[in-house]
């Protein structure tokens, strides 16, 4: 399928699309069957299409309307489209979106709300068992280092599709106090 927004930056087939997380990520995705999985995605985009191909389901929020109106147009199976609002965090539909996650990604445009904010509110509302991946968290350093100091984390650094050198992180499993060497 083709797809175009010129305006955008989008003119390709949506057979071709990768995500702009770092291709470490995506080389370390292509090992794990997800099939049966449902992503909570933070920022749409190439992503959402890549995903959509690869997890059982894909809930996706996006505060760019223009990207979200896109997306919207290719009519993905199993993908859910959200406007992602200032109060998107607050509401039961996304707070129950979190808790049957299997895997959720933080990468939405952090200058709109931060990723430290959905960092802190999914430490206390996902399901026990989901993993969070924070995309640019040298960009995002606070919501990395929240994170980190949290849960057990993997770092997948390296260049994303557009050439930038960054870091997608895997954080799994809550620390416990105890398990802390000071």
């Amino acid at each position: 399928m083709e797809y175009r927004n010129t305006k955008l930056g989008f003119n390709y087939s949506t057979s071709s699309v990768i995500p702009r997380l770092t291709t470490s990520f995506i080389s370390y995705l292509k090992t794990i069957d997800l099939k049966n999985k449902t992503l909570l995605e933070l920022g749409s985009g190439d992503s959402t299409i890549y995903f959509s191909k690869i997890f059982k389901k894909t809930i996706s929020y996006e505060n760019n309307t223009e990207y979200l109106n896109t997306i919207k147009k290719l009519k993905l199976k199993n993908v859910n489209l959200f406007c992602l609002k200032k109060e998107t965090g607050k509401q039961k539909r996304f707070i129950k979106h979190a808790e049957k996650a299997d895997l959720i990604i933080i990468d939405n445009d952090a200058e709109y709300i931060s990723r430290l904010y959905f960092a802190k509110l999914f430490y206390n509302n996902k399901n026990i068992k989901a993993q969070i991946v924070l995309d640019n968290g040298t960009w995002n350093f606070d919501a990395y280092m929240f994170l980190k100091e949290n849960y057990y984390c993997r770092d997948f650094p390296g260049v994303n599709k557009a050439n930038e050198n960054t870091v997608t992180s895997l954080f799994f499993k809550k620390i416990k106090a105890k398990e802390l060497i000071y």
